[in-house]
């Protein structure tokens, strides 16, 4: 089981990382996806846990919103505007809420060394055992070719550039041999 450490030792470690790798695990989280290095893991499941938190209780910011506009237009509007946002409040809060869910528990199962499931790309999409790796690239491949048949080279194209999708050649260096 991984070690959690406590809130504020989390919150160090999230903020002693770069600009970059803080904004990965954000938008790892916002997108309810497992971030891409696993050191990384505990610090997502932190700002899971703290977005779920926020969006827990963010819906009541609809209902705050009327009572402070009792003070200023008539009660009808009030209620009407109070009922408009609490709704559209309690929309977004169980989308972000179910997306942070979602992060937490994939990043929760890479920290503990669980393979993560339902991320394309992702570390369950690599093959651990030999050949593995070969045949999903090969898959890949065949329903690529499948999708979008190469066009047949024409008999004006130069025979010196390569077909779409190839390398171009590069000859390879010559070998260093003493001077005689």
């Amino acid at each position: 089981m991984a070690k959690t450490p406590d809130r504020a030792e989390q919150q160090r470690r999230f903020m002693a990382l770069d600009q970059t790798d803080r904004r990965a695990v954000m938008r790892a989280v916002n997108r309810g996806k497992v971030v891409e290095n696993r050191k990384h893991a505990s610090l997502a499941v932190m700002v899971a846990r703290r977005q779920q938190r926020f969006w827990k209780w963010s819906w009541l910011l609809g209902p705050v919103l009327g009572a402070v506009q009792l003070l200023l237009v008539p009660v009808e509007v009030a209620v009407f505007n109070a009922g408009l946002a609490t709704l559209g409040l309690a929309a977004f809060s169980v989308f972000w809420y179910r997306r942070a869910a979602r992060a937490e528990q994939l990043n929760l199962d890479l920290a503990e060394g669980r393979r993560a499931s339902g991320s394309a790309g992702g570390p369950a999409s690599r093959g651990h055992l030999p050949g593995e790796r070969r045949a999903a690239r090969k898959a890949a491949r065949s329903e690529a070719a499948a999708a979008d048949p190469a066009p047949e080279p024409s008999a004006t194209a130069d025979p010196d550039q390569p077909l779409p999708g190839q390398r171009p050649y590069r000859p390879r260096g010559q070998k260093r041999r003493g001077k005689r």
